[in-house]
């Protein structure tokens, strides 16, 4: 898999790698109108909200501003 590859995924799978860490890889989800990235990489599940989808994947690919 490509490491910067951005993967949607339903809630139910978002909750399931959250509380397996098995799938490894970025992913992100729409949950109560908030994009949630979930940063598994490394097995520990990193998540974090966001209003858009854009700085979500942001987020996930680790791209600063700055």
């Amino acid at each position: 898999m490509e490491l910067n590859h951005v993967t949607c995924i339903s809630p139910y799978e978002a909750r399931k790698i959250i509380a397996l860490r098995g799938r490894k890889g970025l992913f992100w989800t729409l949950e109560n109108g908030r994009y949630i990235g979930i940063d598994n990489r490394d097995g520990n599940a990193w998540t974090e909200e966001f209003d858009t989808r854009e700085a979500c994947e942001r987020w996930l690919r680790r791209e600063t501003d700055g």
